[in-house]
């Protein structure tokens, strides 16, 4: 039952199954796919240009929402900037950007 153990020499796992090996190492697998698919988000968002991975996990740590008084979501202890990488990452809707208007008095319809 030890033949996964012995084969990849692991003198002390802290499991005595090969399937308890297998489930850890497959977590592992899993973790690693999970972090490089946030690595290519941040990049292409391009966040890694300003931010490390840690100060980008660490903003996407502090991002909670609570539920006001009347029933809408709010977001809590953000800072501006926080707020900006949570829009670059398309975690909340963009801030709408007035439409540009042409100077003077608007023309008269006939």
């Amino acid at each position: 039952m030890r033949f996964y153990k012995n084969a990849c020499l692991f003198d002390e796992t802290r499991v005595h199954d090969d399937y308890s090996i297998i489930g850890s190492e497959f977590c592992n697998f899993l973790s690693t796919v999970l972090s490089f698919k946030l690595i290519n988000k941040f990049d292409k968002a391009e966040l890694l240009n300003t931010f490390t991975y840690k100060k980008i996990m660490s903003i996407l740590k502090r991002a909670k929402q609570a539920r006001i008084n009347s029933g809408d979501w709010q977001l809590i202890n953000m800072n501006p900037s926080q707020v900006k990488v949570l829009q670059k990452l398309s975690l909340l809707p963009q801030d709408e950007v007035p439409t540009k208007r042409s100077p003077g008095r608007p023309k008269k319809n006939v």
